[in-house]
């Protein structure tokens, strides 16, 4: 119901992809929020700030590494998205229309389906396998006899 058009994108080839439900379902419940900012839904962090918006994602990675002492960039979630899709067993033409990457030869560009609601069921898995992965690990932190499905099948 709500493709998104993304414009400046790193190929230089604009992107309309579905929203998600999960995705939507989170936007939705900021929208809702009572505490929310009247007009934006990633308010600034700072009221002095000049853009009342976030712009960059710096300070939710930042945010990521000091709670996990990991460091992650825009390219670690890009690979992330990649590795989910793979386990999701979406195929190899979907991930690369996914992720804008250029086709490699003229009979990809003939093949690529230019409905972005084909990607709707890729965009819900890939979201489906990471809410159910962060169940299982928020289970496993707080101390729960939790193993995870994926690494027992894997075993």
């Amino acid at each position: 119901d709500n493709p998104r058009l993304f414009v400046g994108t790193k190929t230089h080839v604009p992107l309309t992809v579905p929203m998600g439900d999960v995705l939507h379902d989170l936007l939705k419940a900021r929208f809702d929020d009572e505490k929310r900012h009247p007009v934006y839904v990633f308010p600034a962090g700072r009221s002095d700030s000049d853009i009342p918006y976030v712009t960059t994602a710096r300070g939710p990675l930042l945010a990521i590494e000091q709670a996990t002492g990991v460091h992650v960039g825009l390219h670690d979630l890009r690979r992330t998205v990649v590795s989910v899709a793979i386990e999701s067993r979406v195929d190899y033409a979907l991930r690369q229309r996914l992720l804008n990457h250029s086709s490699k030869s003229v009979h990809d560009d003939y093949e690529r389906d230019s409905d972005p609601e084909t990607m709707r069921p890729t965009m819900n898995a890939i979201a489906k396998f990471i809410v159910d992965a962060s169940i299982v690990a928020e289970a496993q932190a707080s101390g729960a006899n939790v193993i995870s499905i994926t690494d027992r099948i894997r075993a």
